[in-house]
């Protein structure tokens, strides 16, 4: 069977390919690059970040005696290392539930309890080491072998992008990539990013080489594959770089410069093996990807074409796409026109309204574009379709914030059949933990942690208080750290954590430093959340709430409240009290009640709350004259001597916090012994003696911006100790009980005595 036209372009091409290929590799300055090349190593993305946040500008990495050894290269005198994270696992026994492996059930024992075996896992763990720069070295030079970046523009430039996205077996989407570069294939999260702000041609030559390795070399997971049988790293990416060349070609983009050295760079051997095995692979690939892409782009061409001669379609709704930015839709309504922005997710940006009938919506759109840096934005085909995926996108679905935290241990939830409530929030708690740390890293550059946009992104999915839980049980387990500052100890302390899977989500993947960072944002937006929610209560709760404490404090349960149409009311059955007139009753019986003869002892006796209320009401409080400032409190010798044994040990305390068990200053023995004869304690910012408040321990703190963490000043003390204020009864009846006691008096009437008219004989 004679081959196709296609085909036989396709096999001109790769021959072109092949023979390119081997006149590169029969070049002695290749070979000399190729043999150098092969000493470097590759890094993780995350040690990737961490050479880029301390020197951007590196090229060549290697350790410091890899530079000897290797290319007799030596570091220069004063350079600093580059921090990176060398691997250093180790062995560890772990007790877990035995499953079997037919249900994939928990095996239990003849009481219906979990069975449990310790495995052996292979715990992750992490050193520090030192890597260099080549720009940091001396010696001999290294080879080079120069793979310019492609520029220039493509015909049709949107439309073919267009057909490689349909294309694609998996989304495409645009993104700064770290570390250089210009895109990859996530089998992890099934899709493909491109550097954004390349050249067309550039872009166009990625797009195809990633959509090659979806296509090749996607894992499937129930696909059994020896592992002799699978192909390296070397061959995947000679295939997916020899499809996009291939592809390019036929279309008349040229890629030859670049794509010969990036391929003979990731070659074994001069005979381009890895090329010569995969050809037919290569050819049939790259034949089928041909044959799509024309198909698809005569249509898109064809649609093209027909909405530029009939832009009148698009004068009442439409929608546009910019390569990486996202989509703007645009409709007519009434008054003009509504518009909605959407992220390249097709997720709600922002949106608004144009309120003018004269334009259209192309023109709206073209305007949002500009506006909006949209930059050669093309127009979504099938509307309908467009809003049937913005639908799906910004679909809610369940997440773990509709996860209720679980507190109790497996056994407990096995026994009360709650071991789904329990699974699914050990789940989210380790999710949690991961989101933490991924919102910190992501979150922190140039020595400077974004807290509010990282605890935001984590609140996003998680509730506050399981954020909380799981920041608490990682400051439980890092008590000894003298980075975390005591109050934040104090805090999670007071949160109690299931010990059970408690190992299982620990922050620990970021310095403890920002994590303790983390947390005070945290308990901030949780305070703050708080407030909000209490603010949105309506006023006559908060007011009725504020009243009824007030009037059971003054033992007045016998009145009730209530709204009408003029607003608060009060009543107890006899009197009715509207508004002003009720704050000035309460006030009057609080004197009275309190013995609050005086400004001050009435503002005592009655919480800001109220006043707050009466105030807002008209009711004005009797004015205080101004304070006398209280005589400074002399310290007697003994009370001198408890503040030296204090002093001294905060400031060991301190020294604790800040350095560790690095720390030189240590208490002595006899502030110990001081503090225990007194019974004096500290208790948070307090000084206690007898469980009594003796003084306030002002903290100070100062930041160093090399190091990027807080540390301890010495505090100073205050004296508060105080005689309890004795409180005092009313002696005498309360204004309302003279009232009524006076007005039972009145209804008392005084018995008539009849007069009796004169006898007869009385009068003789």
């Amino acid at each position: 069977m004679a081959e196709s036209k296609s085909a036989q372009q396709v096999r001109e091409i790769t021959d072109k390919l092949e023979q390119g290929i081997k006149e590169l590799f029969e070049s002695e300055k290749f070979k000399e690059y190729l043999t150098t090349m092969s000493k470097f190593y590759n890094y993780s993305f995350n040690n990737t970040l961490l050479i880029a946040m301390q020197k951007p500008d590196a090229t060549l990495i290697a350790g410091y005696t890899s530079w000897q050894r290797n290319f007799d290269r030596h570091v220069m005198k004063g350079e600093k290392g580059i921090k990176i994270l060398a691997p250093a696992p180790y062995k560890a026994q772990e007790e877990r539930e035995k499953i079997d492996p037919a249900t994939q059930k928990p095996v239990l024992d003849a009481d219906g309890k979990p069975v449990t075996e310790t495995v052996e896992v292979m715990r992750p763990a992490f050193k520090v080491v030192s890597v260099f720069d080549v720009s940091q070295t001396d010696g001999k030079e290294l080879p080079d072998i120069a793979v310019d970046e492609l520029t220039g523009s493509v015909e049709n430039y949107a439309a073919f992008f267009e057909a490689l996205k349909q294309e694609s077996p998996v989304p495409i989407s645009f993104e700064d990539i770290p570390g250089g570069a210009k895109g990859y294939f996530s089998h992890a999260e099934n899709r493909i990013a491109i550097q954004e702000g390349m050249s067309e041609i550039q872009t166009i030559k990625t797009a195809i080489h990633e959509i090659a390795h979806a296509k090749l070399h996607a894992i499937d997971p129930t696909e059994k594959i020896a592992p002799e049988e699978r192909k390296d790293r070397h061959t995947k990416e000679v295939e997916a770089e020899s499809v996009a060349y291939t592809v390019c070609q036929r279309y008349g983009i040229e890629t030859s410069d670049y794509s010969f050295g990036y391929i003979a760079g990731w070659s074994s051997d001069k005979d381009t093996k890895e090329l010569k095995g995969s050809l037919e692979t290569i050819r049939s690939t790259a034949a089928e990807m041909i044959e799509s892409i024309d198909s698809k782009l005569k249509v898109l061409l064809a649609e093209k074409d027909k909405e530029q001669i009939n832009t009148q379609a698009w004068d009442k709704e439409i929608a546009v796409e910019s390569e990486g930015k996202g989509f703007i839709e645009v409709h007519e309504t009434d008054d003009g026109f509504d518009y909605t922005i959407y992220d390249s997710d097709m997720k709600l940006i922002d949106g608004g309204v144009i309120e003018d009938a004269e334009t259209t919506a192309y023109k709206v759109a073209m305007t949002l574009c500009e506006e909006n840096g949209f930059e050669k934005p093309s127009i979504v085909f099938n509307y309908e379709a467009f809003q049937e995926q913005v639908a799906a996108a910004n679909e809610v679905k369940p997440s773990f914030l509709e996860v209720p935290v679980y507190r109790e241990t497996a056994n407990y939830a096995y026994e009360a059949g709650e071991l789904d409530m329990y699974r699914a929030s050990r789940d989210a708690n380790m999710a949690c933990k991961e989101a933490i740390e991924t919102a910190i890293s992501d979150n922190f550059s140039n020595n400077h942690l974004s807290t509010e946009a990282a605890v935001t992104s984590v609140f996003d999915q998680f509730s506050p208080e399981r954020v909380q839980y799981v920041l608490a049980n990682t400051i439980q387990h890092k008590d000894h750290d003298g980075r975390i500052h005591q109050s934040l100890k104090d805090w999670a302390k007071e949160i109690e954590v299931c010990p059970e899977d408690a190992n299982f989500f620990i922050v620990d993947k970021v310095n403890p430093g920002l994590v303790s960072l983390f947390v005070i944002e945290v308990n901030r937006q949780v305070e703050e959340m708080a407030r909000e929610a209490e603010e949105l209560l309506p006023v006559y709760d908060r007011e009725t709430e504020i009243l009824y404490d007030v009037l059971a404090d003054l033992e007045m349960k016998d009145i009730e409240l209530s709204f009408d149409a003029d607003g608060l009311v009060a009543t107890d059955g006899q009197n009715t009290w509207h508004g002003a007139e009720l704050y000035k009753f309460i006030i009057d019986e609080a004197q009275v009640f309190w013995n609050a003869s005086t400004p001050q002892a009435l503002e005592e006796a009655l919480s800001s709350d109220f006043r707050e209320l009466a105030e807002h009401n008209g009711v004005s409080f009797p004015e205080k004259p101004p304070e006398k400032e209280a005589p400074k409190h002399r310290l007697t010798p003994e009370e001198k001597k408890i503040k030296d044994a204090v002093m001294d040990t905060l400031k060991a305390q301190i020294a604790y916090s800040n350095d560790g068990m690095r720390a030189t200053y240590k208490a002595s023995e006899q502030s110990h012994k001081i503090m225990a004869q007194n019974k004096v304690k500290i208790e948070g910012n307090t000084v206690t003696q007898n469980g009594e408040p003796m003084f306030a321990i002002h903290r100070r703190h100062s930041a160093k911006k090399t190091q990027g963490c807080y540390r301890e000043l010495t505090p100073t003390l205050e004296y508060i100790k105080k005689e309890k204020a004795q409180e005092t009864k009313h002696e005498k009846p309360s204004i309302r009980e003279q009232l009524k006691a006076a007005k039972a008096q009145s209804e008392k009437k005084a018995p008539t005595q009849e007069k009796k008219p004169k006898s007869k004989e009385m009068e003789i």
